[in-house]
């Protein structure tokens, strides 16, 4: 086992980032005409509309209802660039808090297992990657000697 005791803070606010930014914009794209059909449904449920074809399910244009075109537009364009400038943020002060608490805690205990490389261009690799050179072994300190007892 070994402990993640430090996370990278600008690193893991990038990573948040990108990943606000897809999920502010799927949101919006998904999300807000699904809001603006229930909010049509009970627009013209309260103004006695008796026509249930397309417009009584809320599918009439966007152009027609308070929530304009241009409005999803600018929310399309805008939310993921809020949704990064947040995830970013957010991931940082993530970051930071946890390498606070893992000083205190000594961090989270994770296993890792050693697998083949994967090559996507369809040739046959059954190669293994060597070890990261970027793995610091704290406790390998341990020289051995001519003798049969190790020193530290």
């Amino acid at each position: 086992m070994v402990r993640l005791n430090k996370i990278g803070i600008l690193s893991y606010g990038y990573i948040m980032a990108v990943i606000s930014a897809i999920g502010s914009f799927l949101y919006v794209l998904l999300a807000f005409p699904a809001i603006q059909m229930i909010f049509n449904i009970i627009t013209n449920g309260l103004n006695g509309s008796p026509d249930y074809g397309m417009e009584g399910l809320g599918m009439n244009s966007m152009a027609n209802s308070p929530f304009g075109t241009g409005l999803f537009i600018t929310l399309l364009i805008l939310a993921p660039i809020f949704g990064a400038l947040s995830g970013f943020i957010a991931g940082c002060l993530g970051a930071l808090m946890y390498n606070i608490a893992a000083k205190w805690t000594g961090g989270i205990e994770c296993s890792f297992v050693k697998a083949p490389v994967v090559d996507y261009s369809g040739k046959s690799s059954m190669r293994i990657e060597e070890e990261p050179t970027s793995f610091h072994k704290e406790n390998a300190s341990v020289v051995e000697t001519s003798d049969d007892e190790p020193t530290q």
